[in-house]
């Protein structure tokens, strides 16, 4: 085909005169050799698969043999677009505990097979930033999985690389990792992982999922699952998760939020509790959320994200109404805020909108009524509009 998409097969056809000449032909694009073809019957053939998005120059090339001359084409050029950009589908197990080695299978897509795709990441870290992360990349075509050391650089230095079928770990001060697998089928790039956590990794961490193809196309990182490293939280106070930690649904689709905090001085002692939901630790164009203990108070952000207000804000466990900006809408029917002992068990019966499409961290917070005690933010969850 011309043009052809990234990662599609282009078939190269060369006639060679007369029908008897025996040898081989050499394909080339531009100056560099791409393949060779042996003569069959005056034709020799090559299928390129890796031609880079642009246009390309390709000639043939016949050595001739002992009795016929050889000779090169005239060039022809081919096209080869950039087509829509890889996408990482998900990773599984999308949420949990613990700091023991777990195996996680992760899988890519690239819409010209997955041949096309050039790097496929990991990045496990409570923001997204490579230095002290367990930060992975899996080089598709050299079947080697890299991880980046405790400095974050994506070019290296490397805490250590592996190649498909080694059964050698590599290590960083944050997690150690074995490559399990790696196979694709269609599309679709299955890449299996064994990592375990260091202790001092410890926190709720965030796993986010890249991939790019061998052009241009890239998914910039997406946020697909949440992963808890046992850690002491600094306070009385703590966050101990959502439920669902992963909820991914069609725009529009409404679905409760529960939400559990505990403080060891007992539910009285909370002031607010905060939940946040975008693709960063950023109030603007979010659904930010506060519950207030002391009125039993829920308020709502609006677009332009400021903490200190303006608030669209409903009573809960008995109030009535919605609120809502351009990122989600919560309604008081079906949201309760329980006190219980020492925990808090917050439902929140939310929609997101159309406008947040795409994949999200679910943050949550809490901190007392004089602001002593403060958890920070806490990433709990995730959750993808589609």
């Amino acid at each position: 085909p011309n043009p052809s998409a990234l990662g599609q097969t282009v078939t190269l056809t060369a006639a060679v005169t007369p029908t008897n000449a025996t040898g081989t032909v050499n394909f080339f694009d531009g100056p560099s050799q791409i393949g060779t073809g042996a003569l069959n019957n005056g034709s020799a053939t090559f299928a390129a698969n890796s031609l880079s998005a642009g246009g390309h120059s390709l000639t043939a090339s016949y050595g001739g043999d002992s009795t016929h001359t050889g000779s090169t084409s005239l060039a022809f050029t081919e096209a080869v677009t950039q087509g829509p950009p890889p996408v990482p589908l998900s990773i599984s197990p999308a949420f949990g505990a613990g700091a023991a080695a777990t195996t996680f299978t992760l899988q890519y897509s690239d819409p010209t097979g997955f041949q096309s795709l050039g790097v496929v990441n990991l990045l496990i870290n409570n923001f997204l930033d490579g230095r002290h992360a367990c930060y992975l990349a899996y080089v598709v075509q050299m079947n080697t999985l890299v991880l980046v050391d405790d400095g974050g650089d994506a070019g290296g230095p490397y805490a250590g690389s592996v190649l498909l079928g080694n059964p050698a770990t590599i290590q960083n001060s944050q997690c150690t990792v074995s490559l399990t697998s790696a196979a694709g089928s269609g599309n679709t790039l299955t890449l299996v992982l064994n990592i375990a956590f260091k202790p001092a990794f410890g926190g709720n961490r965030i796993a986010y999922l890249a991939a790019r193809d061998l052009g241009t196309g890239n998914s910039d990182w997406q946020a697909l699952g949440v992963w808890q490293i046992p850690f002491t939280p600094p306070g009385p106070i703590a966050v101990s998760g959502v439920t669902p930690a992963r909820w991914v649904a069609p725009a529009g689709t409404t679905a409760p939020l529960v939400f559990i905090v505990t403080d060891t001085n007992g539910t009285s002692d909370l002031g607010v509790v905060n939940v946040l939901i975008n693709n960063f630790i950023n109030g603007v164009h979010a659904c930010y959320l506060a519950y207030v203990r002391s009125s039993n108070t829920l308020l709502l952000v609006d677009d332009a994200g400021a903490a200190a207000g303006p608030y669209a804000s409903m009573a809960l466990n008995g109030g009535a109404g919605t609120i809502q900006n351009s990122q989600c809408v919560v309604t008081a029917a079906g949201s309760s805020a329980s006190p219980s002992g020492t925990t808090l068990t917050l439902t929140l019966n939310v929609t997101l909108q159309s406008g947040f499409k795409g994949n999200r961290v679910i943050y949550a917070a809490a901190r007392n009524g004089a602001d002593l005690n403060n958890t920070d933010w806490q990433a709990v969850g995730t959750s993808t509009v589609q």
